[in-house]
């Protein structure tokens, strides 16, 4: 199947999200999907963009949990159901904590009081040295 059939097909409700799984799937930009709307599609990731399809628009699972893992801060952590993901806006506060640590002259030590969210802590501690 090429990607334009896929993308005109009706049973796929949410062609935001639909676009954003063949992006992802077939790891083209978004911006350079309409260039390959004449690509084949084989059945074997057909049949994965479907599966993630439904269980995100179905099921209502968030679409890292699909992909078993998360982008932050221009890196992928691995994720499970048990993880929680990191929303947008909290890269602010870890650019503030990295600010904060750019600045300190002493040697600081740095304690993640159960944040739930390892991620974050990953975050700032992969770039302190």
């Amino acid at each position: 199947m090429k990607i334009y059939n896929l993308l005109k097909n009706n049973n796929y409700k949410d062609k935001n999200l639909i676009e954003k799984l063949i992006c992802i799937f077939k790891n083209i930009k978004k911006e350079d999907l309409p260039n390959n709307f004449d690509k084949e599609i084989s059945n074997d990731i057909l049949a994965i963009i479907d599966k993630a399809y439904y269980e995100i628009f179905f099921d209502k699972k968030p679409l890292e949990y699909v992909l078993w893992y998360v982008e932050f801060n221009w890196k992928k952590y691995k994720v499970n159901e048990n993880t929680i993901i990191p929303r947008q806006e909290t890269k602010f506060m870890i650019k503030e904590v990295e600010d904060y640590l750019k600045e300190e002259k002493e040697k600081i030590v740095l304690l993640d009081i159960w944040a739930w969210c390892w991620v974050l802590t990953l975050a700032v501690f992969s770039d302190y040295q």
